[in-house]
């Protein structure tokens, strides 16, 4: 039988193979442009299809390479991991770095926001999922640029560049995961940032309960979500929701909160169950859902403090998503979320 070589499969083909292939965060596309001539070149429309990046000079490189390519070459990224929790801003006068109380120089603010804003312009026409995880130290990533095509966004840190109108710039978006610090202490307006978005799914993990003076604000932001209006304090979604709601497409929501430690400072029922104010508004939420709201689930996961490698967890997520491998984070159960988390007690998954 004589042996095909690899030149003798047409380019479409190869094409196809890759773009199933080339869906690991860049490692895949890397290997194959350095493989061969004939493999770096079918490669190149494709290799780029999902672009993972672990600090702004990472980013700044590839900006770098971008501008270097010809228009017909530039990397046509569908799905991008920005992963940013380990940078550190660069301060303009050294000795208030090691003041845990100061600001990031304005020159480097203003470069870093321009860094960003050129990456999402450059994505902009093809990007279809993100994934932004930031240290509560940087400035927000400004979504400045309209994204017409994302469909799914994760973002951890850096809120406050989640404002109204958003959602203008965001007409595609379908899932929206949002995984607050502890220094994201008020949720979003979501009502009023997707307003124009077509969101019909919801997650926010690892909400730590409280008993401060607003003890639900996540609840409360999912019901304005929903259209009810709560009360004061706990929040009993008794009244009727408004319809239409002001996220009309809105029907799938998970909302993982984490058990209070209170270890043996409280023996007060009462006080304990302030801990967890948070968890026990959802749940009346949830109740209500059922009752009102008949197309809406709501999924409320109520978690043990154990540790898990959630960075790694979110890689695994984005993976699944954009190979259409799994469901990612969008799980059906409690039972399937602890196992979830099970697995990534020890496992590394994220490239170092």
């Amino acid at each position: 039988m004589k042996h095909s070589h690899i030149t003798s499969l047409p380019p479409e083909i190869w094409q196809e193979i890759m773009q199933y292939a080339c869906t690991d965060g860049g490692y895949t596309g890397l290997s194959l442009a350095l493989s061969c001539k004939h493999l770096n070149a079918q490669s190149s429309k494709v290799r780029f299809q999902s672009v993972s990046l672990y600090s702004t000079s990472a980013l700044e490189s590839f900006l770098a390479y971008s501008r270097s390519c010809a228009p017909s070459d530039k990397p046509a990224v569908r799905h991008l991991w920005l992963f940013l929790m380990q940078e550190r801003p660069r301060y303009n006068d050294p000795v208030r770095h090691a003041d845990s109380e100061a600001s990031p120089g304005k020159d480097w603010v203003e470069r870093f926001a321009d860094t960003t804003t050129e990456l999402l312009a450059l994505t902009a026409p093809t990007l279809r999922t993100l994934c932004l995880l930031q240290a509560a130290r940087l400035p927000p990533v400004p979504f400045s640029i309209p994204l017409p095509h994302l469909i799914e966004l994760t973002i951890s840190g850096g809120m406050s560049a989640l404002v109204p109108g958003l959602g203008e710039r965001l007409p595609a978006l379908r899932r929206l995961h949002l995984l607050p610090l502890l220094t994201d202490p008020r949720p979003p307006a979501l009502h009023v940032v997707f307003r124009e978005a077509p969101l019909t799914h919801l997650r926010i993990s690892g909400i730590l309960n409280s008993a401060e003076e607003l003890p639900a604000p996540y609840a409360g932001a999912v019901a304005a979500a929903l259209g009810f209006h709560s009360e004061e304090g706990l929040g009993f979604f008794l009244n009727a929701p408004a319809d239409p709601a002001p996220l009309p497409h809105l029907h799938n929501i998970i909302v993982q909160t984490v058990k209070s430690d209170l270890g043996w400072s409280v023996e007060d029922p009462e006080e304990a169950a302030e801990n967890e104010a948070e968890t026990t508004a959802l749940r009346h939420l949830a109740t209500a859902c059922e009752r009102e709201k008949a197309s809406v689930r709501l999924l409320v996961l109520q978690m043990e403090q154990e540790w898990y490698n959630v960075w790694d967890r979110l890689w695994d997520d984005w993976v699944q998503r954009m190979g259409g491998l799994g469901n990612g984070c969008w799980v059906e159960s409690l039972e399937e979320e602890a196992a979830i988390q099970e697995r990534f007690q020890t496992r590394s998954v994220a490239p170092p």
